[in-house]
């Protein structure tokens, strides 16, 4: 009995070696994720309109402008110009990048002078310039393809084109922004898709660098 304890004892002890000289041989070969090759990273993006313009744009001034619109007969018109931002992120750890963002957003305001928009009686834009540190997340690291989420905060602000006349809008507010999923495809050059919630595209594509 004890001669067949030592015996397994010393298996185990013999299978618990190799095990152990196996384990360090695999970390050995991982690869040094915190010497990466490319550190730094731009981007330009492009989406139709953010959730924040969307709100501002039906409950600011959409609905008293409908209010307004049936007192005195006119008529009022919107149209995203679109939403486009630059972003630059550095590589801190394979999982956090941090960096900052600019995003511009334009709406087409055109008002007629009766309710069936027959005759324009003006147009002017209506901006949006966000500047806002940036965090993003890095939870799928592949080699082509990475998944990350993210959030962005700063101030942005907001006003009307010129000839929006005595009804021009002006606000400084805080901005904020929240990138629940994001995926890019490639090594060097990469495209990407991202959703958000905030003054953001709704949903953005775009394309990417990264360099050394």
């Amino acid at each position: 009995m004890i001669r067949k304890t030592t015996i397994i004892f010393c298996i185990i002890c013999f299978m618990q070696s190799m095990l152990m000289g196996q384990n360090t041989e695999e970390i050995s070969l991982l690869p040094d994720t915190d010497n990466l090759e490319y550190h730094h990273d731009i981007g330009i993006n492009a989406g139709y309109f953010s959730a924040e313009g969307f709100f501002i744009m039906v409950f600011a001034k959409g609905i008293p402008l409908a209010i307004v619109s049936s007192i005195n007969k006119h008529a009022y018109r919107f149209d995203w110009v679109g939403s486009y931002s630059f972003n630059y992120y550095y590589r801190l750890k394979p999982w956090c990048e941090l960096g900052f963002k600019v995003v511009y957003e334009g709406i087409y305001n055109t008002i007629y002078t009766d309710s069936t928009r027959s005759v324009k009686e003006k147009t002017y834009t209506t901006s949006s310039l966000a500047i806002m540190p940036s965090a993003r997340f890095i939870y799928l690291n592949k080699p082509v393809v990475k998944l990350y989420s993210g959030i962005d905060l700063g101030m942005n602000v907001m006003w009307d084109g010129k000839k929006a006349g005595e009804d021009a809008f002006h606000q400084c507010m805080f901005a904020f922004d929240v990138i629940p999923i994001g995926v890019m495809v490639g090594k060097k050059w990469y495209g990407l898709l991202e959703t958000n919630i905030g003054v953001d595209a709704l949903v953005k594509i775009g394309v990417g660098y990264r360099f050394k």
